[in-house]
């Protein structure tokens, strides 16, 4: 394991005590791919960057969750792929 994975799990685990700057931390380093990966999903700028957010507050309300053996990646690419889903169903609904 490098250091910025050391890094990053300690980011995790204070956040997990309810640290919000910890939090903070890596909303900076994964907010460029969470947009890039909403972008790819919705092809809508403004869309884009809002999905992003909202997984986001919903990674923030589930990191207790999360498991510390596993990589944080992949489960915030989950998130926004999901967020992003549910997005195009709900404007598919609508008839947009």
């Amino acid at each position: 394991m490098n250091t910025m994975d050391l890094d990053e799990k300690s980011l995790i685990e204070r956040a997990q005590r309810g640290d919000r700057a910890a939090f903070g931390y890596l909303v900076k380093a994964y907010q460029r791919r969470a947009y890039a990966i909403a972008y790819g999903f919705l092809r809508n700028r403004e869309d884009a960057l809002e999905m992003a957010q909202d997984s986001f507050v919903k990674a923030y309300r589930a990191i207790g969750r999360f498991d510390l053996d596993m990589p944080f990646y992949p489960w915030l690419y989950r998130i926004v792929k999901n967020t992003c889903l549910n997005h195009i169903k709900k404007r598919n609904r609508r008839g947009e």
